[in-house]
């Protein structure tokens, strides 16, 4: 059953740009996959973020998704429960990253991420890397600091108007 969040536009942008966050990031060549993860766990971040966030959005608001992209969303879903223990395996550097994420299974994620993307109708975004804000921690500028509206596109400046 769906939770409704009727009227609350701060709350969809927010699951719906997490999500088009966490597909553009499995749709990334794994160098910039790196990039944008370290020196947390590469492998982690990039499979449990969309993980998260493609559940949220079916459960909140499923009803505002096509067929197609739940279809897109739970092939991604099966293509990660597919992957085996070394797939998973932590990373916390570029020397332990990069063998894992040019793995088979890898690439075949960035293929459906890809196809995700087109589905949503999503141009690929920036995904910017993260920053230490404080002695250690870290925080990744997000759609919501660029601001976008409840379906992930940028919002229109409307200050001084």
């Amino acid at each position: 059953m769906n939770k409704s969040h009727v009227g609350d536009d701060d709350h969809r942008a927010m699951v719906f740009g997490y999500l088009k966050e966490g597909i553009a990031a499995l749709a990334l060549p794994p160098a910039e996959q790196i990039r944008i993860t370290l020196p947390g766990c590469v492998t982690c971040d990039l499979l449990n973020d969309f993980d998260s966030w493609s559940r949220s959005t079916l459960n909140e608001f499923g009803d505002a998704v096509t067929s197609n992209q739940k279809e897109i969303l739970e092939a991604i879903s099966r293509k990660m429960d597919e992957m085996t223990d070394e797939d998973y395996e932590c990373a916390h550097t570029r020397e332990d990253a990069l063998p894992r994420l040019t793995r088979p299974r890898w690439d075949d994620l960035r293929k459906l991420a890809e196809e995700a993307l087109h589905i949503f109708g999503w141009p690929k975004p920036i995904v910017e890397p993260y920053c230490e804000v404080s002695d250690g921690i870290w925080h990744r500028p997000r759609w919501g600091d660029l601001g976008t509206d409840s379906h992930g596109e940028p919002k229109e400046n409307t200050e001084g108007s």
